[in-house]
């Protein structure tokens, strides 16, 4: 027959073991028999033995008492249930202090995470400081007790935990796969699982190129109890080629937040080995009143390369700036400053522009039916190419739209005013005018008429469109250096705007003939089928000056989506030679899924006349990602088949495991092969790599 009592009831019988307190009185006690030794003050529970306080539950097939000594033995089977949901297992525990203080050897434990543990000997004190000796912790599910290997584990003479200063301490740690020790470190400590962020060492990166040789980085974080900012400070150790640290600090106001990075070291560079390089990042936003909200970026190296020689960063240019911007329903208001510096070796002073600065106002709605643009711009930009120019401009367009049936009529009309100042040019340019403006106006009406026709099985829209369109503007064409427009080509998007230019430097007198067809299908054998060509024709006028020159036609402009399926999609766009169809410029994209394969195809291809250099560019890449149970393969190159040739640019192969964890339900991994096959830079060495990502649950990559 199974006892029940309240512990308190026996234990304080004798008035030399325990005084009354509220801790005691709150200790349950079960078991299926209860011997009491009255002369020897031990007490002495057999089967299925459970005591109960408000901290912890434990089990055991036996526990002796003694009271005088307030030391308690369980043994066969003791499982200690912790509030935390951790689980502890042992074949003999000594318990103290009220069960307080728990000593174990060859200790098992469970966390509610349902990460493990094993110890030769596991002690816990009364405050909850907790001590593993010649303890092993892992996160694979796997059957410890019983003699499982795991994938990893984290091997330590003493583990430490202090609830008081939620801390962990290890001696002597190594990390193990498959038994295999692989990395020791003397000592670490770090915080425990309560505590959202505390300073301390975070997990390190090591690895080895043929460049740098072995290279390692070792991140510590740094906080306080201000939860509004904490910072980054890592050392990046890149081998024979030097060492360089960075800070990563970052700030949270109420409307604000900043954050800065700041690198330096002693760095081999192509100036010399052992450089001083210096670099630096911030990004600040904030909000201010009336709804303004300020951006500032600001970028510097002293030196081209070492920023992305060590990979800290591939960009080939910093721009700095501050921009403040308001935007509401029918406004949008700029303010920036900006300075650009190249990162490219053959770039001079005067090809890193300063914008200072650059104002834009601009104001749109709809009056009677009637759609309006308001756009006012200044600024004023030194360095553009050797040219220091300032420039005012006022525009405004409007636009009228009529239907009936299905037919479309629509009126355009704009003007606009620029100031400009030129205060240096290039010798190259020798127009010496300083001081010009420029008046310009234009107008224009379209027609189109929508067909539509629907069947059972298919849905078709046809819609042919038709402009006349002219522009007026006083001749600067060789005074004014065309800074906005020079890169300017005929698209689907501009085809039918006012000014197709978009820009404010260029703009010429001329009158032209635009026209287009734009044609959609859907249809269940078919998919969804949409095509638009177009092509622009000058009636009188010039158009000079551009990298994109054309006599009076234009080249067709084409521009062509079909979704056959879900799994099926082509995307192509040209611009064809309107004397024999050949394409200047051309973009063919394939995407594709075939038994569970995704593939991805796209060549590329545009003719030196429409480049500023004057080369041709074409490129081809292809690629492919399959998924088969929880693991994805893929790959992809890229050609540069420009000139007759066929050069491998980049290769890269990815291995991924997709869901959270494999083996174990503990580690995952990544493979990546790249070669980005060659550059330009004589400090940038091409690269060959393989990189194994390695990912640990609960201790990171």
């Amino acid at each position: 027959m199974r006892l029940i009592f309240i512990l308190f009831l026996i234990l304080f019988i004798s008035n030399i073991s325990y005084s009354e307190s509220d801790e005691k009185m709150g200790v349950e006690f079960t078991s299926d028999s209860l011997e009491v030794k009255e002369n020897d003050n031990i007490i002495i529970a057999v089967g299925n033995v459970e005591i109960k306080n408000k901290n912890r539950r434990i089990l055991a097939d036996k526990i002796r008492y003694d009271k005088i000594k307030d030391i308690g033995i369980a043994t066969g089977n003791v499982k200690i249930y912790e509030t935390d949901g951790s689980i502890y297992q042992s074949e003999k525990v000594i318990l103290e202090n009220d069960f307080k203080n728990i000593t174990a050897s060859l200790f098992y434990g469970t966390f509610s995470d349902k990460s493990k543990i094993k110890a030769k000997r596991f002690i816990k004190k009364e405050k909850g400081i907790s001590i593993f000796e010649n303890g092993s912790y892992t996160s694979c599910n796997c059957d410890i007790k019983n003699g499982e290997t795991p994938i990893w584990e984290l091997s330590t003479e003493t583990t430490k935990h202090d609830p008081e200063a939620k801390m962990i301490f290890h001696k002597n740690v190594k990390l193990k796969l498959l038994s295999v020790p692989i990395f020791y470190i003397p000592s670490i400590n770090h915080p425990d699982w309560t505590v959202r962020k505390k300073s301390g060492f975070l997990t390190p990166t090591i690895s080895y190129s043929n460049e740098n040789h072995l290279e390692a980085s070792i991140p510590y974080y740094y906080t306080t109890k201000d939860p509004t900012w904490d910072m980054t400070i890592t050392t990046h150790g890149k081998g024979s080629n030097g060492i360089a640290s960075q800070v990563n600090f970052r700030k949270k106001y109420y409307k604000s937040s900043l954050e800065t990075n700041f690198y330096s070291g002693i760095l081999n560079t192509n100036k010399k080995d052992n450089d001083d390089v210096l670099a630096f990042k911030y990004d600040f936003e904030t909000e201010i009143k009336d709804d303004w909200n300020i951006k500032s970026v600001g970028k510097y190296s002293d030196q081209d390369t070492f920023m992305r020689r060590y990979r800290f960063d591939s960009e080939t240019e910093y721009k700095s700036f501050i921009r403040a911007e308001k935007v509401s329903n029918n406004k949008i208001s700029e303010i920036e400053f900006y300075n650009i510096e190249s990162l490219e070796n053959n770039i001079s002073y005067h090809e890193e522009p300063i914008m200072t600065p650059f104002i834009y106002h601009h104001k749109f709605g709809s009056v009677k039916n009637i759609d309006y643009n308001i756009k006012l711009k200044a600024h004023e930009i030194n360095n553009d190419e050797y040219y220091d120019i300032q420039r005012w401009s006022g525009s405004g367009e409007i636009e009228k739209k009529i239907n009936f049936s299905n037919n479309k009529i629509q009126f355009d009309a704009g003007m606009g005013v620029d100031l400009y100042a030129i205060n240096s040019r290039p010798t190259s340019d020798t127009n010496d005018n300083r001081y010009l403006d420029r008046l310009s106006f234009g107008m224009a009406i379209s027609s189109s008429k929508e067909y539509t026709t629907k069947t059972k099985n298919i849905d078709m829209y046809f819609e042919p469109k038709i402009q006349v369109s002219t522009n007026y503007s006083t001749d600067r064409v060789d005074s004014i250096p065309n800074r906005d427009s020079s890169n300017y080509r005929i698209d689907s998007s501009n085809i039918f705007f006012l000014n197709q230019y978009q820009g404010r430097d260029n703009i010429q007198t001329n009158q032209k003939l635009n026209y287009g067809v734009e044609t959609f299908l859907s249809s269940n054998s078919i998919g969804d089928f949409d095509f638009f060509i177009g092509q622009s024709q000058r009636i009188g006028g010039t158009e000079n000056g551009l990298i994109d020159y054309y006599d009076r036609q234009s080249d067709f402009v084409t521009d062509f989506n079909w979704h056959i399926s879900e799994n099926f999609n082509i995307n192509h766009n040209s611009l064809l030679d309107h004397h024999n169809l050949e394409p200047n410029q051309l973009n063919l994209s394939l995407n594709t899924t075939l038994l569970s394969t995704n593939f991805i195809t796209s060549y590329r291809s545009i003719k030196d006349k429409l480049v500023a250099d004057n080369k041709d560019r074409e490129q081809f890449s292809f690629g492919f990602n399959k998924s088969f149970q929880n693991w994805k393969i893929g790959y992809s190159n890229s050609f540069d088949l420009a000139n007759d040739n066929s050069e491998k640019t980049s290769e890269e192969i990815n291995i991924d495991y997709i869901t959270d964890y494999l083996f174990q339900d503990c580690l995952s991994i990544n493979l990546k092969y790249k070669n980005n096959g060659g550059t330009s830079n004589r400090d940038i060495s091409p690269e060959n790599s393989i990189h194994l990502t390695v990912k640990l649950k609960n201790l990171g990559n």
